[in-house]
């Protein structure tokens, strides 16, 4: 009789302290290359050179909730395919010579990159000591397509 209680308490605790943690993906073709951990609110970059102007660009994204939002982007010269005026809600700033699109807000289900030839695409990971750096001809030949997505983690089990 009183292993219900007992078994419901349980079931109740589990259910409010598993929450799905997110991980960040890179999927080459269908193929997992690359993973890692993205608690809630984490943000993420990618930079690379711009295919004609030549200068750093770099995308953040963050994870809210179960979905990745584009959020800021920051480059040093206009350029084909790089914003030139804020949108509603966003703000355009300059600071040490770079131009910051900030407050994007945009929801993506996925980011398709093709591997650049001249690009250098890198993938940016802040951790507590700086900001890890993993180029993305690691895991494909350029001119090969990666896709990054927010995938859920199941829950650690603990006994």
């Amino acid at each position: 009789m009183h292993a219900l209680p007992s078994l419901l308490c349980f079931v109740l605790c589990f259910a409010t302290q598993a929450r799905a943690e997110g991980l960040l993906t890179v999927f080459h073709e269908e193929t997992p290359v690359f993973s890692h951990p993205l608690p809630e609110r984490a943000c993420f970059g990618i930079r690379f050179l711009h295919s004609v102007a030549k200068s750093p660009v770099e995308e953040w994204f963050c994870r809210n909730n179960t979905k990745l939002y584009l959020e800021k982007t920051r480059y040093q010269d206009f350029g084909a395919g790089l914003p030139f005026a804020p949108g509603k809600g966003q703000e355009m700033r300059f600071v040490d010579k770079s131009i910051i699109l900030d407050h994007i807000h945009t929801p993506l289900p996925s980011i398709p990159i093709r591997v650049g030839r001249i690009a250098k695409h890198t993938l940016l990971l802040p951790t507590p000591t700086g900001i890890e750096r993993y180029p993305l001809t690691d895991f494909a030949k350029p001119g090969q397509a990666l896709t990054i997505k927010l995938l859920e983690q199941p829950p650690k089990m603990t006994p």
